[in-house]
Protein backbone atom coordinates (compact mmCIF):
# COMPACT_ATOMS: atom_id res chain seq x y z
CA UNK A 1 0.00 0.00 0.00
CA UNK A 2 1.56 3.23 -0.97
CA UNK A 3 -0.11 6.73 -0.06
CA UNK A 4 1.19 10.21 -0.26
CA UNK A 5 0.58 11.97 2.57
CA UNK A 6 1.73 15.16 4.33
CA UNK A 7 4.66 15.40 1.64
CA UNK A 8 5.76 11.96 3.29
CA UNK A 9 5.95 8.44 1.04
CA UNK A 10 4.52 5.78 3.88
CA UNK A 11 5.32 2.32 2.96
CA UNK A 12 2.72 -0.56 4.65
CA UNK A 13 3.74 -4.06 4.64
CA UNK A 14 1.94 -6.47 6.02
CA UNK A 15 3.93 -9.78 6.86
CA UNK A 16 1.59 -12.52 7.30
CA UNK A 17 3.05 -15.87 7.77
CA UNK A 18 1.48 -19.30 9.40
CA UNK A 19 -0.58 -19.99 11.94
CA UNK A 20 1.84 -21.88 14.20
CA UNK A 21 4.92 -20.50 16.41
CA UNK A 22 6.58 -23.59 14.47
CA UNK A 23 5.78 -22.18 11.22
CA UNK A 24 5.91 -18.57 11.81
CA UNK A 25 9.67 -18.71 13.53
CA UNK A 26 12.40 -20.73 12.41
CA UNK A 27 13.84 -21.58 15.28
CA UNK A 28 12.61 -22.45 18.84
CA UNK A 29 15.78 -21.98 21.41
CA UNK A 30 15.14 -23.26 25.09
CA UNK A 31 16.89 -20.57 27.28
CA UNK A 32 17.47 -21.68 31.04
CA UNK A 33 18.23 -18.70 33.19
CA UNK A 34 20.49 -18.13 36.13
CA UNK A 35 18.63 -16.22 38.93
CA UNK A 36 20.81 -12.97 40.49
CA UNK A 37 20.29 -12.18 44.28
CA UNK A 38 20.03 -8.53 44.58
CA UNK A 39 21.83 -6.46 47.38
CA UNK A 40 19.33 -4.23 48.45
CA UNK A 41 15.73 -3.88 46.80
CA UNK A 42 11.99 -3.24 48.14
CA UNK A 43 8.64 -3.98 46.07
CA UNK A 44 8.50 -5.65 42.42
CA UNK A 45 10.59 -4.01 39.48
CA UNK A 46 8.08 -2.96 36.88
CA UNK A 47 10.84 -2.04 34.23
CA UNK A 48 14.55 -2.27 33.56
CA UNK A 49 17.59 -1.42 31.65
CA UNK A 50 21.13 -2.35 30.71
CA UNK A 51 24.59 -0.57 29.81
CA UNK A 52 27.96 -2.02 29.77
CA UNK A 53 28.18 -1.98 33.08
CA UNK A 54 25.56 -1.21 35.06
CA UNK A 55 21.64 -2.46 35.68
CA UNK A 56 18.65 -0.39 36.37
CA UNK A 57 15.12 -1.13 37.60
CA UNK A 58 12.26 0.79 38.23
CA UNK A 59 9.97 0.52 41.56
CA UNK A 60 7.55 2.78 41.68
CA UNK A 61 5.93 2.11 44.94
CA UNK A 62 9.09 3.41 46.49
CA UNK A 63 11.06 6.74 46.64
CA UNK A 64 13.19 7.33 45.18
CA UNK A 65 12.28 5.27 41.96
CA UNK A 66 15.33 4.09 40.25
CA UNK A 67 17.82 1.86 41.60
CA UNK A 68 21.07 1.61 40.00
CA UNK A 69 23.27 -1.72 40.38
CA UNK A 70 26.88 -2.07 38.93
CA UNK A 71 27.40 -5.50 36.58
CA UNK A 72 28.44 -8.09 37.03
CA UNK A 73 28.23 -7.87 40.83
CA UNK A 74 25.24 -6.34 40.76
CA UNK A 75 25.86 -4.26 43.49
CA UNK A 76 23.77 -1.13 44.39
CA UNK A 77 25.57 1.94 44.12
CA UNK A 78 22.44 4.74 43.34
CA UNK A 79 18.97 5.26 44.08
CA UNK A 80 17.54 8.12 42.53
CA UNK A 81 14.57 9.52 41.07
CA UNK A 82 12.24 11.03 43.68
CA UNK A 83 8.38 10.85 43.62
CA UNK A 84 5.94 13.47 43.21
CA UNK A 85 4.64 16.53 41.22
CA UNK A 86 7.33 19.06 41.60
CA UNK A 87 10.39 20.30 39.85
CA UNK A 88 12.79 16.82 38.89
CA UNK A 89 10.12 14.65 40.41
CA UNK A 90 8.70 11.30 39.07
CA UNK A 91 4.81 10.43 38.72
CA UNK A 92 5.22 6.89 36.75
CA UNK A 93 8.07 5.95 34.41
CA UNK A 94 7.40 4.22 30.97
CA UNK A 95 11.07 4.00 29.80
CA UNK A 96 14.60 4.28 31.50
CA UNK A 97 17.74 4.27 29.34
CA UNK A 98 21.33 5.00 30.07
CA UNK A 99 23.10 7.63 27.56
CA UNK A 100 26.96 7.46 26.85
CA UNK A 101 27.80 9.33 29.92
CA UNK A 102 26.14 6.78 31.96
CA UNK A 103 23.33 9.23 32.89
CA UNK A 104 20.23 7.73 32.98
CA UNK A 105 17.00 9.04 31.73
CA UNK A 106 13.75 8.68 32.76
CA UNK A 107 10.69 9.29 31.11
CA UNK A 108 7.80 10.23 33.00
CA UNK A 109 4.39 8.91 30.93
CA UNK A 110 1.94 11.45 32.64
CA UNK A 111 4.09 14.12 32.57
CA UNK A 112 4.98 13.68 28.79
CA UNK A 113 8.80 14.58 30.30
CA UNK A 114 12.36 12.66 29.77
CA UNK A 115 14.44 13.52 33.12
CA UNK A 116 18.04 12.97 33.56
CA UNK A 117 20.16 11.82 36.42
CA UNK A 118 23.48 12.04 37.77
CA UNK A 119 23.96 8.33 39.45
CA UNK A 120 27.31 9.47 40.76
CA UNK A 121 25.79 12.52 42.45
CA UNK A 122 22.36 11.18 43.29
CA UNK A 123 20.85 14.46 41.36
CA UNK A 124 18.76 15.26 38.71
CA UNK A 125 20.91 17.34 36.16
CA UNK A 126 18.10 17.33 32.88
CA UNK A 127 13.93 17.55 32.30
CA UNK A 128 12.89 17.50 28.81
CA UNK A 129 9.20 18.22 28.28
CA UNK A 130 8.29 16.95 24.77
CA UNK A 131 5.55 18.74 23.90
CA UNK A 132 5.63 22.26 24.41
CA UNK A 133 3.48 24.02 22.20
CA UNK A 134 0.71 21.58 22.71
CA UNK A 135 -1.43 19.18 24.79
CA UNK A 136 -1.67 15.65 23.29
CA UNK A 137 -4.96 14.57 22.87
CA UNK A 138 -3.38 11.01 23.44
CA UNK A 139 -0.43 10.86 26.35
CA UNK A 140 2.37 9.60 23.83
CA UNK A 141 4.96 6.75 23.87
CA UNK A 142 8.81 8.39 23.86
CA UNK A 143 11.86 7.31 23.87
CA UNK A 144 15.15 8.89 24.69
CA UNK A 145 18.30 9.62 21.59
CA UNK A 146 20.43 12.20 23.06
CA UNK A 147 19.95 15.24 24.94
CA UNK A 148 18.54 16.96 22.31
CA UNK A 149 16.68 14.15 19.93
CA UNK A 150 13.70 11.80 21.02
CA UNK A 151 11.68 9.66 19.15
CA UNK A 152 7.76 9.82 19.76
CA UNK A 153 4.53 7.13 18.91
CA UNK A 154 1.14 8.73 19.51
CA UNK A 155 -1.73 6.48 18.78
CA UNK A 156 -4.70 7.70 16.81
CA UNK A 157 -8.46 7.09 16.08
CA UNK A 158 -7.40 4.42 12.69
CA UNK A 159 -5.48 2.24 14.96
CA UNK A 160 -2.20 3.51 12.94
CA UNK A 161 -0.97 5.92 14.84
CA UNK A 162 1.86 8.92 14.27
CA UNK A 163 5.62 7.98 14.62
CA UNK A 164 7.91 11.17 15.00
CA UNK A 165 11.54 12.83 15.49
CA UNK A 166 12.06 15.62 17.19
CA UNK A 167 15.23 17.41 17.80
CA UNK A 168 15.90 20.27 20.38
CA UNK A 169 11.84 20.31 20.94
CA UNK A 170 10.90 20.35 17.24
CA UNK A 171 9.42 18.25 15.31
CA UNK A 172 11.83 17.41 12.40
CA UNK A 173 9.84 14.42 10.89
CA UNK A 174 6.80 13.27 11.32
CA UNK A 175 5.10 9.15 9.37
CA UNK A 176 1.55 8.72 10.17
CA UNK A 177 -1.12 10.70 10.66
CA UNK A 178 -2.12 13.05 13.30
CA UNK A 179 -4.62 12.16 16.10
CA UNK A 180 -8.12 13.73 15.10
CA UNK A 181 -8.87 16.58 18.23
CA UNK A 182 -12.90 16.29 17.58
CA UNK A 183 -12.42 12.08 17.89
CA UNK A 184 -15.93 10.31 19.50
CA UNK A 185 -15.83 8.29 22.70
CA UNK A 186 -15.80 4.84 20.57
CA UNK A 187 -12.47 6.13 18.46
CA UNK A 188 -10.98 7.77 21.40
CA UNK A 189 -11.23 4.04 23.30
CA UNK A 190 -10.09 2.87 20.07
CA UNK A 191 -6.72 4.34 19.68
CA UNK A 192 -5.79 3.79 23.16
CA UNK A 193 -6.26 0.08 22.53
CA UNK A 194 -3.17 0.36 20.85
CA UNK A 195 -0.70 0.99 23.13
CA UNK A 196 2.94 -0.17 22.16
CA UNK A 197 6.14 -0.42 23.99
CA UNK A 198 8.81 1.23 21.86
CA UNK A 199 12.89 1.23 21.50
CA UNK A 200 14.96 2.73 18.94
CA UNK A 201 18.31 2.38 17.26
CA UNK A 202 20.06 5.61 16.49
CA UNK A 203 22.72 3.86 14.23
CA UNK A 204 19.88 2.18 12.02
CA UNK A 205 17.06 5.44 12.68
CA UNK A 206 14.71 2.95 13.20
CA UNK A 207 12.10 2.68 16.01
CA UNK A 208 10.59 -0.88 16.73
CA UNK A 209 6.92 -1.08 18.90
CA UNK A 210 4.86 -3.73 20.43
CA UNK A 211 1.92 -3.64 20.71
CA UNK A 212 -0.05 -4.38 24.08
CA UNK A 213 -2.95 -5.58 22.96
CA UNK A 214 -2.61 -7.11 19.35
CA UNK A 215 -0.10 -9.34 18.08
CA UNK A 216 1.58 -6.94 16.48
CA UNK A 217 5.51 -5.35 15.62
CA UNK A 218 6.07 -2.27 13.52
CA UNK A 219 9.28 -1.15 12.54
CA UNK A 220 9.62 2.60 10.98
CA UNK A 221 12.18 3.48 9.21
CA UNK A 222 12.86 7.94 9.97
CA UNK A 223 14.82 7.80 6.79
CA UNK A 224 12.39 5.94 4.07
CA UNK A 225 9.48 6.98 5.65
CA UNK A 226 8.32 3.67 5.60
CA UNK A 227 6.63 0.82 8.21
CA UNK A 228 6.90 -2.88 7.70
CA UNK A 229 4.09 -4.57 9.96
CA UNK A 230 4.30 -7.68 11.09
CA UNK A 231 1.05 -10.05 12.40
CA UNK A 232 2.23 -12.73 14.77
CA UNK A 233 0.93 -16.31 13.88
CA UNK A 234 -2.70 -15.52 13.63
CA UNK A 235 -3.63 -11.85 14.37
CA UNK A 236 -6.46 -10.30 16.75
CA UNK A 237 -7.82 -7.42 17.07
CA UNK A 238 -7.62 -5.49 21.09
CA UNK A 239 -10.19 -6.37 22.99
CA UNK A 240 -11.89 -4.12 25.41
CA UNK A 241 -15.19 -2.26 26.79
CA UNK A 242 -15.37 1.72 27.34
CA UNK A 243 -15.36 2.51 30.59
CA UNK A 244 -17.71 5.03 32.81
CA UNK A 245 -15.90 7.85 32.29
CA UNK A 246 -15.41 6.68 28.14
CA UNK A 247 -11.73 4.95 28.53
CA UNK A 248 -10.54 1.93 27.13
CA UNK A 249 -10.86 -0.17 29.60
CA UNK A 250 -9.79 -4.06 29.67
CA UNK A 251 -11.74 -7.30 29.99
CA UNK A 252 -11.74 -10.55 31.35
CA UNK A 253 -11.17 -11.21 27.17
CA UNK A 254 -8.79 -8.92 26.83
CA UNK A 255 -5.38 -10.98 25.19
CA UNK A 256 -2.21 -9.62 26.73
CA UNK A 257 0.10 -9.55 23.71
CA UNK A 258 3.59 -7.84 24.61
CA UNK A 259 4.73 -6.68 27.88
CA UNK A 260 8.66 -5.61 27.15
CA UNK A 261 10.82 -4.64 24.31
CA UNK A 262 14.81 -4.38 23.73
CA UNK A 263 16.58 -3.68 20.80
CA UNK A 264 19.90 -3.80 18.91
CA UNK A 265 21.46 -2.91 15.66
CA UNK A 266 20.59 -6.13 14.42
CA UNK A 267 17.80 -7.70 16.01
CA UNK A 268 14.49 -6.60 17.87
CA UNK A 269 13.63 -8.60 21.08
CA UNK A 270 10.21 -8.43 22.18
CA UNK A 271 8.70 -10.05 25.54
CA UNK A 272 5.22 -12.07 24.50
CA UNK A 273 2.56 -13.09 26.92
CA UNK A 274 -0.30 -14.12 24.85
CA UNK A 275 -2.47 -15.30 27.74
CA UNK A 276 -5.96 -13.64 29.06
CA UNK A 277 -4.60 -10.31 31.35
CA UNK A 278 -6.03 -11.39 34.42
CA UNK A 279 -4.73 -14.75 33.84
CA UNK A 280 -1.77 -15.88 36.33
CA UNK A 281 0.43 -16.11 33.60
CA UNK A 282 3.38 -14.35 32.74
CA UNK A 283 5.41 -14.01 29.63
CA UNK A 284 7.75 -16.37 28.52
CA UNK A 285 8.45 -16.24 25.13
CA UNK A 286 10.90 -13.49 23.24
CA UNK A 287 9.85 -13.35 19.43
CA UNK A 288 13.22 -12.14 17.99
CA UNK A 289 12.93 -10.33 14.84
CA UNK A 290 15.71 -8.36 12.15
CA UNK A 291 15.13 -4.98 11.47
CA UNK A 292 13.73 -6.19 8.13
CA UNK A 293 11.15 -7.62 9.94
CA UNK A 294 11.99 -11.00 9.12
CA UNK A 295 10.86 -13.81 12.30
CA UNK A 296 14.59 -14.64 13.45
CA UNK A 297 13.98 -17.31 16.49
CA UNK A 298 11.56 -17.72 19.14
CA UNK A 299 13.08 -17.97 22.77
CA UNK A 300 11.20 -19.78 25.62
CA UNK A 301 12.08 -18.88 28.59
CA UNK A 302 12.99 -21.12 32.14
CA UNK A 303 11.43 -18.31 34.45
CA UNK A 304 8.46 -15.83 33.52
CA UNK A 305 9.21 -12.28 32.92
CA UNK A 306 7.96 -9.01 32.85
CA UNK A 307 10.12 -6.63 31.32
CA UNK A 308 13.26 -7.59 29.30
CA UNK A 309 16.57 -5.88 28.67
CA UNK A 310 19.56 -6.97 26.30
CA UNK A 311 22.56 -6.22 26.87
CA UNK A 312 24.68 -5.01 23.89
CA UNK A 313 28.17 -6.47 23.67
CA UNK A 314 27.89 -9.05 26.31
CA UNK A 315 25.30 -11.36 24.53
CA UNK A 316 22.95 -11.97 27.66
CA UNK A 317 19.43 -11.11 28.49
CA UNK A 318 18.11 -9.72 31.51
CA UNK A 319 14.25 -10.32 32.99
CA UNK A 320 12.70 -9.32 35.94
CA UNK A 321 10.47 -12.03 37.47
CA UNK A 322 7.11 -11.47 38.99
CA UNK A 323 7.50 -13.90 41.59
CA UNK A 324 8.16 -12.56 45.52
CA UNK A 325 11.96 -12.53 45.24
CA UNK A 326 11.85 -9.81 42.00
CA UNK A 327 15.38 -10.96 41.35
CA UNK A 328 16.71 -10.44 38.01
CA UNK A 329 17.17 -13.75 35.95
CA UNK A 330 19.77 -13.39 33.51
CA UNK A 331 19.99 -15.57 30.37
CA UNK A 332 23.18 -16.10 27.96
CA UNK A 333 22.53 -16.50 24.44
CA UNK A 334 23.90 -16.39 20.85
CA UNK A 335 22.30 -16.35 17.48
CA UNK A 336 24.77 -15.09 15.41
Amino acid sequence: MLKLMRKAIIVVLVLLYGCTAKEFFPVVIDLDGQEVFLEEYFSPFVRITVSDSLFAAVDEQNDPMIFVYSLPSFKLISNIGKSGNGPGELLSISRIKFDEKNHIWAYDYYKTTFFAFDIKHDVSINAVKIFEDEKPLFTPYANFISDREYAVYRPAVDGMGIFQLFYDGKCIKSIGKLPVKDANIPQFAFAQSYQALSEYSVRLKKMALAYRYTNKIDIVDMVTDSIISIHVEKFYDPIYSISEDNYFQVTPNTICAYNGIDVDDKYIYALYAGNKFFSEAESKEIHVFDWYGNPICKFMLSHEAIDIAVSKNSKKIYTISPDTNNNPVVYDFNID
